[in-house]
């Protein structure tokens, strides 16, 4: 078969990255209380190694590896594939002699937040419990490691508190597990000399404990020869269901068994070999409307990747799935043309026409009566816009790990205001369980959704060139991401007419 896309992207094979990312790996898995096995271990770094841009040094990758295990982790136990967020790049470019000049000579206290709250990834609660102090003695430490990296670094005062926080974070995670030079060979990690080096090296600190707790053998650390990553290449077809024929879901489900894995909510990814079979036994589905042509839609590519254990590893399955969200409803990227639903038999007589008819009233009122509702969306927001002289004034909620983004009606044109904020919207938290901000423009709608919206450019060219553009990019939002929500301003109010100055004649 060769109806699908091809996707390029290759899998890292820089022999550099086996053994930090070996490491990372396996740390990630035992934190997350996950049985490391070999295959297992394989499968993940693998996953990782064929998600991992090209030309990332190993100092960077590390910092994507707890999101792609995270990822795996989700495939594997929820069957859920989506896009994996990058961590935020630090404020300013790190420079190597920080280290040393943020880490070394810190007292007892300090060094243990760096290491376990930065480096390790502890909560605070949880670093309190293991060195047996006090909560606001662990603060106050934690403030003094921000202070000072932010000296270090040359960082100014940030205009939000958040944010003069947030910088110095992202700045002490990448230095607390920053390796220092001099790493030994995985043979000489156990060695005396390599016990004292990983004293101060977080790689090797981690290595070590993973080792002498059996996490991990030395074996496991020496890269075989040849690449990094087989070569092999897959086909995947992913198939999506309208939410509207969720009703149908278990037919569907039973036809897709043993040809397909669960990808997400009404999502499939079908393996190549799978998909012919799979067309020829959705036909007679789609002519008896369960589910119909129309409420299925569905992309095809290729590109490198391999199934282990029912899992696609790499990013072709995520990639798939936004290509058939791109596509509309009915089609499967000229794959093949499924049947129209085929009309009902004639009645042979008059009696039974109306007997028809009857049972078909029937039928309907109770289909109505018992069919589901449309179903509510993942991330729905409430949004409370009070107009300003320049804008809007926004008070709203949504769930805590909704995406949200920020389109402005300013003079006849869309723009984004706010793109892909996530994390990051904590800085508009107000106190009370929701957010507030403020917004410059005509009209506003803010687009909340799960995992954020990839094709949302392209939405707003579209929906720029209609008489009511919020209102088309709000439907169309709610088309390509039916667990999506939108809420739009309301109409400007009129601004009061000028009053005239009452006539007073002049004294003679």
């Amino acid at each position: 078969m060769h109806h699908g896309s091809s996707l390029a992207a290759a899998p890292a094979t820089d022999p550099e990255l086996w053994l930090p990312v070996t490491i990372r790996v396996a740390w990630e898995l035992a934190m997350a209380r996950v049985r490391v096995r070999a295959e297992l271990l394989a499968d993940v770094r693998e996953h990782v190694l064929r998600s991992a841009p090209e030309g990332l040094p190993p100092s960077e990758l590390e910092h994507l590896v707890p999101g792609l295990v995270a990822d795996y982790i989700q495939r594997i136990k929820a069957g859920r594939y989506a896009r994996t967020r990058p961590p935020a790049p630090p404020p300013v470019p790190i420079e190597p002699e920080w280290v040393e000049r943020v880490l070394d000579g810190l007292d007892p206290l300090s060094a243990a937040v760096a290491q376990l709250h930065y480096g390790d990834g502890m909560d605070m609660a949880a670093a309190g419990r293991h060195v047996k102090v006090r909560a606001h003695q662990l603060e106050a430490a934690r403030a003094g490691l921000r202070e000072l990296v932010r000296a270090v670094a040359g960082l100014g005062e940030a205009s939000v508190a958040e944010d003069h926080d947030r910088e110095a974070d992202q700045l002490l995670r990448r230095l607390a597990v920053r390796p220092r030079p001099g790493c030994p060979g995985p043979l000489g990690l156990t060695s005396d000399a390599g016990l004292r080096h990983a004293d101060k090296c977080p790689r090797c600190s981690r290595a070590a404990r993973l080792v002498r707790n059996g996490v991990l053998t030395p074996r496991e650390l020496f890269r075989p020869a040849g690449p990094l990553v087989e070569p092999t290449q897959v086909e995947v077809l992913a198939l999506l269901l309208h939410p509207d024929a969720r009703a149908h879901e278990r037919v569907l489900s039973t036809v897709l068994a043993r040809r397909a894995v669960p990808a997400g909510p009404n999502a499939w990814l079908v393996r190549g070999e799978a998909v012919p079979d799979l067309i020829a036994a959705l036909a007679p589905l789609c002519e008896s409307g369960t589910p119909a042509r129309h409420h299925l839609r569905g992309a095809l590519l290729s590109g490198p990747g391999r199934w282990s254990r029912g899992v696609l590893l790499g990013p072709l399955g995520v990639a798939a799935l936004e290509a058939a969200r791109a596509r509309p409803w009915a089609d499967l990227g000229g794959l093949a043309e499924l049947p129209a639903p085929l009309p009902p038999p004639p009645s042979a007589t008059a009696w039974w026409a109306g007997a028809a008819i009857a049972a078909a009233l029937a039928i309907g009122a109770a289909v109505f009566t018992l069919a589901p509702r449309a179903p509510h969306p993942d991330t729905p927001v409430e949004a409370h816009f009070q107009a300003q002289p320049d804008g809007w004034s926004v008070r709203f909620d949504t769930s805590e790990l909704a995406t949200v983004d920020v389109v402005v009606l300013d003079e006849g044109e869309l723009r984004l205001s706010r793109r892909s904020v996530q994390a990051e919207k904590g800085a508009w938290a107000t106190g009370d369980g929701d957010y507030r901000l403020e917004i410059d423009g005509d009209a506003v709608a803010l687009l909340s959704s799960p995992d954020g919206l990839p094709g949302l450019e392209a939405l707003l060219m579209h929906a720029g060139t209609n008489v009511a553009p919020l209102d088309t990019l709000a439907a169309a939002v709610r088309e390509m991401d039916p667990r999506a929500d939108v809420a739009l301003s309301p109409p400007r109010p009129p601004s009061p007419p000028p009053t005239e100055a009452a006539y007073t004649p002049a004294a003679p």
